[in-house]
């Protein structure tokens, strides 16, 4: 706890929408990716939410509608230590207008 405030998880990855109202945040140790709604600063609100088949490094908006997450600090190796698991390089879909998060199951790259 900090100030009263429980901290939750372990921030690996901030990003701000071009627009400057959408704030994603990668959790590394929950396995998600947030999605806040910043247009107020002073109090942000949770919009959107999901749980990745890996764990968030990293996160790059690409277009306002799909984000680019990097799952791995070390994907050099990912492939060969850990072949069961999903790729390291993942997109996310956004609705910027309503706020919500949705996995594209259609797009995986390993390097």
């Amino acid at each position: 706890q900090v100030k009263g405030v429980m901290v939750e998880g372990m921030t690996t990855g901030i990003a701000l929408s071009a627009d400057d109202r959408l704030l994603y945040l990668a959790n590394w140790l929950h396995g998600d990716l947030r999605q806040y709604d910043v247009t107020s600063p002073a109090t942000p609100v949770l919009c959107g939410r999901i749980l990745l088949p890996s764990h968030p490094a990293s996160v790059i908006p690409l277009t306002p509608t799909t984000l680019l997450i990097n799952t791995c600090f070390l994907t050099s190796w990912h492939p060969h230590h850990f072949p069961n698991l999903p790729a390291p390089i993942i997109t996310v879909k956004a609705d910027p207008v309503l706020g919500g998060l949705q996995y594209d199951k259609t797009f995986n790259l390993i390097e």
